[in-house]
């Protein structure tokens, strides 16, 4: 061995003696050479020209010497290529620079193994996969980088929920252990984190901790960790296509490469695993694919051990990521068709079944880890998704293998190994093996779910289960990635393809093209590999149509069915006479096609290209991060109330305490935010919820326009379940009674009671702190001593007068009662106990007051952009009337629709006269031959009147006229910025909102002055602007501005001294 190693090692010294070989290594390191030292980008570009002109010398000398390889010719090519990319590269800065320095990287990676492979150190697969996988590091590290001149990119972890994982990460590093529970989000409910998924924070800190003495920090490894596992993904993407399609050699291989090739360049993929996103999907997606390969090897080779790593790797999965149970789903429907197909080829149709099982068994040890500190682990009944998955191909495995038999006789297996004893006494005792699993299925049918329900159910998950949970309803992940689309209807499908191919690039496209050829090759080949990819992608291709939400999930499973397409390409000579030249020219003209069509990087771009590394580009943080930091500078005690995208970012950078994030965990705190900011028109409620929190500071930036319509739709819903009493920070009176406090505080011992005494009763008062639509109680009676009691409900909105919705105040009622009412408005629930058979006490254990679902209202504001192209903002000279002329700029604004068209407007627009006054119209929205259409202008003034709306800004109205002027005649001064080029539209319902009166209500005098904000709108007395966040041009130039132009505002709660003295 020791000898062989030493022959290799000297082939390579030789290989570095041969002229090519050096150029190429040469070639590569300057690309890398290039990429860090952009400033001699110039001579890097002669440099690389030179070698490709030497490479060219080198192989006309071999040529000459009769020596003719025509593979070398690739060598000069991709040198000339690296070449072309850095001298686009020179005359570029920013992202632009960043993008064609990482092709160029690219370009000599696979320059360096091509290499390698024509000098026969490494086989040409092998050397390629190196290739993708070294190059998929790079494409998706990228983004970690900072761009010279953009000094905030690679600063900033993407979007939002990042931070949740790298602040527990931080947490575990610092701790030593996963926390127990929420610290700084949700401070009257925080929730338990005994039973979290945080296996990627311990990843993340676990690195950190090993790394620090190096001079890592854990938000670099939070940076670059889904980078790498993105890398590693690719590589086992490729093996999982090779093992699956072993049976097809060679063209397994080349459809590894390709799905390797197509995953790497994949910007769906990219959309979670890329640097910067430290979430887990990154790490999710590499165990699922890995717990694919597993299997697939286990069952390939007959190996149990293989089979129980598998099931270590679905268990890692099920303690890192929710999609362990589309994972088993798959794996169960796999085993499931592959079962009917066995029996269709009278082959053993349960020879899958342990290879199955194994790892399902394992992956259910999960409660050993995710338990409560200190307690027993509990195990706990799988989902209905997860015993259907499991049970249904276990089933109808011996169903059909119990068939069979009966049909064609036991099947012998030769062996010793113990995999072959097993299959040996599955076959011996099928029978008696069968009848147990059919009496088990019966038993399941009976008492966990019928036939019927088990075949809605599928049916419900084939269709798409439609989001009813009413906050889950607004988040755009639930949007439809075919809005259009509708299977009966022919017309629908090429819109539906194109968008595919604009989310996954040519993978899509090459994908469905292959389905028919692969249950063609399950059905007749009775092979695994197809039974497996189809059980895969076609159900999220299905899924992904209707939910947006699973384009990461759905990314690998289109990139493993588009890649099948190299399996019935040209390989062999004897190909070149089959039907295989066809599928070959698809493959190599529809990225040509697509490139002419699209433009882009040639060959990558139809996969996706560059857009990978624009995944990892962070939102709104750089807006947000002064804001950020300041608050870092507040006491420790602060509170935060804002909406609850921004919690994980206040938790996770400012340390400091959010009411709610986005986990979203609890509901009815999310909604109190809602209705704080759009729904609530008194100031003395809002300081109610805010004085529920104890919240100090409220925060409100930009977005919050835009999206208006979703609190306002939380606001104004009924969230449906149970109301929990102590989260919403409610409070409970005893009049005439005791240890109320029990009913709110989850006190597992003792009661609550009141004493029954005619008209003088007691009763238990509950004030819910706002009002709620409510239509159902229980009430848990005291029932240890064997007595009965009677009672009534009744419910206010004021506290005042009362309205009885339950009466029991005849009969016995013992234990839990439930009581049902129509829907009524509440915010105070009175229950009085009338009657005791034992003694003169009501005893009340419990208490749930129940909301009914109810889908809210759709309305927001409407955004009205600057539009230059609408606009005429040189001046132009018109008739004054009076025989001269006045000069005429006209400044519009395009709106955006919030709600009901009736009640919005379409444009806006400025006549500025002699640069002194204007005059405002507006376009109503109207229907015309069934499309909304702008209808004729009419004054503001007018539609004012009739509409009782208002017209606002983050900016005053002169500074944002100014302006859009600026835009023509000095831009040097304009501020192509949304708080500077925006008004906002406010209906008439949107007026006394907390959120016109906070973030609109800055310039609010100025407007009205202008007639555009109706005079209803009001300045709120107990909400202070802090100081830095007033976000004008001046403070932003002068360096004191924190708000980022306004984007983001901080208003400083100052409570009343007496909280009963009315403030409006």
């Amino acid at each position: 061995m020791a000898e062989k190693g030493k022959k290799y090692l000297d082939g390579i010294v030789q290989h570095m003696e041969e002229p090519l070989f050096a150029i190429s290594i040469s070639a590569f390191l300057v690309s890398i050479i290039g990429a860090m030292m952009e400033t001699i980008l110039n001579i890097i570009v002669i440099l690389l020209f030179l070698l490709c002109i030497v490479s060219i010398y080198f192989i006309y000398l071999y040529f000459k010497a009769g020596k003719k390889n025509y593979t070398l010719v690739g060598i000069p090519v991709l040198i000339l290529a690296m070449a072309i990319s850095f001298w686009y590269a020179a005359q570029k800065s920013g992202f632009a620079l960043r993008d064609l320095n990482v092709i160029a990287i690219i370009l000599g990676t696979f320059l360096l193994f091509y290499a390698i492979s024509i000098h026969k150190i490494l086989k040409l697969r092998i050397a390629i996969v190196f290739a993708i996988f070294l190059s998929g590091l790079v494409l998706h590290i990228a983004p970690a980088n900072t761009v010279r001149g953009v000094d905030w990119s690679g600063r900033y972890l993407t979007a939002l929920d990042p931070y949740f994982y790298y602040r527990h990460a931080n947490f575990i590093v610092e701790n030593g252990h996963v926390p127990e529970h929420e610290t700084l989000v949700y401070p009257t409910d925080p929730p338990d984190f005994s039973g979290r998924r945080f296996m990627v924070s311990v990843l993340m800190g676990s690195i950190a901790a090993v790394l620090k003495n190096f001079g890592f920090t854990t938000y670099d490894i939070a940076m670059i960790y889904p980078g790498v596992f993105a890398a590693f993904s690719i590589l086992l993407i490729y093996l999982l296509i090779r093992d699956l399609f072993e049976d097809m050699k060679p063209y397994n291989y080349a459809a590894g490469i390709l799905a390797a090739l197509m995953l790497m360049l994949n910007p769906a993929f990219a959309i979670k695993a890329i640097a910067t996103n430290c979430e887990d999907d990154s790490l999710g997606m590499f165990l699922l694919i890995s717990s694919f390969l597993l299997f697939a090897i286990s069952f390939r080779r007959k190996s149990y051990i293989f089979s129980l790593l598998a099931g270590f790797s679905f268990l890692m999965l099920n303690l890192s990521w929710n999609g362990y149970v589309y994972a088993i789903t798959v794996f169960g429907v796999s085993a499931f068709f592959y079962a009917f197909i066995n029996f269709i080829h009278n082959r053993n149709c349960t020879e899958h079944i342990p290879y199955f099982i194994i790892p399902v068994l394992i992956s259910f040890l999960d409660p050993l880890i995710l338990h409560p500190k200190g307690a027993l682990p509990a195990f706990r009944m799988p989902s209905t998704l997860l015993l259907i998955s499991i049970s249904a191909p276990i089933f109808i495995s011996f169903f059909l293998e119990m068939i069979r038999v009966c049909r064609a006789g036991r099947i012998d297996i030769k062996g010793d190994r113990i995999e072959d004893k097993v299959e040996n006494l599955i076959q011996k005792n099928i029978f008696l093996i069968s009848a147990a699993v059919i009496v088990t299925g019966l038993l399941f049918s009976v008492y966990v779910m019928s036939p019927m329900d088990m075949l809605n159910f599928v049916i419900g998950n084939i269709k798409g289960a439609r989001v009813r949970e009413i906050i889950g309803m607004t988040t755009a992940e639930q949007a439809a990635l075919c809005s259009n689309f509708d299977i009966l209807d022919p017309g629908t499908y090429a819109g539906c393809v194109n968008r595919l191919i604009d989310v996954f690039g040519i993978a899509s496209l090459f994908g469905l093209g292959m389905i028919p050829a692969l249950l063609y090759f399950a059905v007749k080949r009775r092979s695994l590999g197809p039974i497996f990819v189809l059980s895969w992608s076609l159900p999220m291709i299905w899924g992904v149509i209707h939910k947006s939400q699973y384009q990461f999930t759905a990314s690998v499973p289109i990139v493993a069915l588009g890649s099948t397409i190299a399996l019935v390409i040209i390989m062999k000579k004897k190909d070149l006479e089959g039907l295989r030249v066809i599928p070959t020219i698809v493959l190599l003209s529809i990225p040509v096609f697509f490139y002419f069509l699209q433009g882009g990087v040639p060959i990558f771009g139809p996969f996706g290209g560059v857009q990978v590394m624009y995944r990892g580009v962070p939102g709104d943080i750089v807006y947000w991060d002064p804001t950020l930091q300041w608050l870092k500078t507040q006491p420790g005690d602060s509170v935060i109330l804002t909406w609850w995208d921004y919690g994980h970012w206040i938790a996770a950078i400012s340390n400091r305490t959010s009411i709610a994030d986005n986990t979203k965990a609890r509901r009815f705190i999310v909604q109190d935010l809602a209705r704080f900011h759009v729904l609530i028109e008194n100031e003395t409620e809002a300081l109610k919820i805010a004085r529920k929190y104890n919240a100090t500071h409220v925060i409100i930036d930009f977005t919050m326009i835009g999206k208006s319509g979703a609190p306002h739709f939380i606001a104004t819903s009924g969230l449906g379940g149970y109301i929990p009493l102590r989260g919403i920070g409610a409070k409970v009176e005893c009049l005439n009674g005791k240890n109320c406090d029990h009913l709110i505080n989850d006190v597992e011992e003792g009661y609550a009671s009141t004493y029954i005494n005619g008209n003088q009763s007691g009763s238990i008062v509950i004030d819910l702190g706002s009002r709620y639509v409510i239509n159902g109680i229980n009430i848990h009676l005291w029932d240890l001593d064997g007595g009965y009691y009677q009672y009534k409900v009744e419910v206010s909105v004021d506290g005042i007068e009362w309205r009885k919705v339950v009466d029991k105040t005849e009969g016995e009622w013992r234990g839990l009662q439930t009581d049902k009412f129509n829907d009524v408005d509440a915010r105070f629930v009175k229950i009085t106990g009338t009657y005791a058979s034992i003694g003169n006490e009501f005893r009340v254990t419990g208490v749930g007051i129940y909301n009914p679902r109810i889908e809210g209202e759709h309305m927001g504001y409407g955004q009205c952009r600057f539009s230059p192209g609408n606009s005429r903002i040189e001046p132009e000279f018109v008739p004054d009337g009076r025989g001269g002329f006045d000069k005429k700029r006209t400044i519009v604004f395009t709106c955006t629709i919030g709600g009901n068209y009736s009640e919005y407007v379409g444009t806006i627009i400025f006549d500025i006269i002699n640069d002194e006054k204007f005059e405002v119209k507006v376009n109503p929205i109207v229907i015309h031959r069934g499309q909304l259409t702008l209808g004729r202008s009419i004054p503001w003034s007018t539609w004012r009147r009739e509409h009782k709306a208002s017209i606002l800004g983050i900016q005053s109205p002169m500074t944002i006229l100014a302006n859009a002027i600026a835009y023509k005649e000095n831009p040097n001064n304009y501020i192509n910025f949304p708080t500077f080029t925006t008004l906002v539209y406010v209906p008439e319902k949107f007026n006394k909102y907390m959120m016109t009166s906070l973030y609109l209500g800055d310039y609010m005098d100025e407007y009205k002055q202008l007639g555009l904000c109706d005079p209803s709108v009001q300045k709120l007395k107990h909400f202070k602007l802090m100081d830095g966040f007033k976000g004008g041009p001046e403070e932003f130039s002068s360096g004191e501005d924190i708000s980022y132009l306004g984007y983001v505002r901080v208003y400083k709660i100052n409570y009343p001294e007496n909280e009963g003295k009315a403030i409006i």
